[in-house]
């Protein structure tokens, strides 16, 4: 099985297409020629639908998923800096979608962003943060 701790996509210079899993079952969606937003919460119906989806904290989930579509869709041209500006973005600050903790809730309702990538595939390049994306400068990781 995948490593639970990286979202698995797979990525070529025509397209991408990435999986969504859980313990017992997995599903691939396809990009659709736009680019890939995600959030933490199901976009499968299957997986929607299926046993583990009751094992999941939704709150903000989806209007942060929103607010990153609507970023995306509204640039000509998404550069790398671009896109963690957008991973970055506070609107509904402490649910944004660079997310911090609510220090109002109890410990075990608290989320915030721990990490976030950006993957360019004509540099193979990955970028990847070591903390909440406005806090911290993204590494660079070369693939060969």
């Amino acid at each position: 099985m995948p490593n639970p701790k990286l979202p698995p996509i797979l990525i070529n210079k025509a397209g991408s297409v990435y999986y969504v899993y859980a313990p017992n079952d997995l599903d691939i969606l396809l990009s659709e020629g736009e680019p890939c937003c995600h959030s933490n919460h199901w976009l499968s119906l299957k997986m929607i639908l299926g046993p583990e989806a009751k094992n999941y904290s939704y709150n903000s989930t989806f209007i942060r998923l929103d607010r990153a579509r609507r970023l995306v869709k509204k640039e000509d041209k998404l550069s790398v800096e671009k896109i963690f500006e957008i991973l970055s973005d506070h609107a509904g600050y402490p649910d944004g979608v660079c997310r911090h903790d609510d220090e109002t809730l109890p410990i075990y309702h608290r989320h915030s962003s721990v990490w976030s990538m950006v993957i360019d595939v004509n540099e193979k390049i990955i970028y990847l943060t070591e903390g909440t994306p406005c806090k911290f400068k993204p590494k660079e990781y070369k693939l060969y």
